[in-house]
């Protein structure tokens, strides 16, 4: 579904952006980017490793021959908290990948309904990338497992 964005377009506007869309990356066909920027581990949205090579794939028809996506995420292996590594022994024993996190919010006594995150070590995300025709390289990494990698189209 695509629709015009209202009210985020004013302050947007007032930066010098002209087109405003808001619209499902999965619908979205009209026209190729030079950058496509995920940040904020946004790239967690999609769940899953299955989510993650549907997203590439879609992603690739969005960015023009040569062009690039930036894109942070948590290598959560980068731990040694015990409840982190019993999770990650639990995903491992129901077939899920360690990264695949299931997340709620809560605010006020209300909680919201369980929903995915991917958190993507590197070497899985280059691997995942490759496959769906990017090349992948890390730009940063900290110590505590954060990074941001860039693809570019091939």
């Amino acid at each position: 579904m695509r629709r015009r964005c209202q009210k985020e377009s004013a302050p947007i506007r007032a930066r010098g952006v002209t087109n405003v869309d808001c619209a499902d990356v999965f619908d979205f066909q009209d026209g190729t980017f030079d950058t496509l920027l995920m940040m904020g581990h946004g790239v967690g949205m999609v769940e899953t490793l299955a989510g993650l090579d549907r997203f590439l794939a879609k992603a690739h028809t969005l960015v023009a021959d040569g062009g690039q996506m930036l894109l942070d995420s948590l290598d959560v292996r980068q731990t040694d908290d015990p409840a982190n590594l019993a999770y990650h022994d639990t995903n491992r024993k129901t077939g899920r990948y360690v990264g695949e996190v299931r997340i709620f919010c809560e605010f006020q006594g209300q909680r919201g309904s369980p929903c995915g995150w991917l958190q993507v070590d590197p070497e899985t995300l280059g691997a995942h990338a490759e496959a769906a025709g990017w090349r992948c390289e890390v730009v940063l990494q900290d110590e505590h497992g954060n990074h941001l990698s860039q693809l570019t189209r091939r």
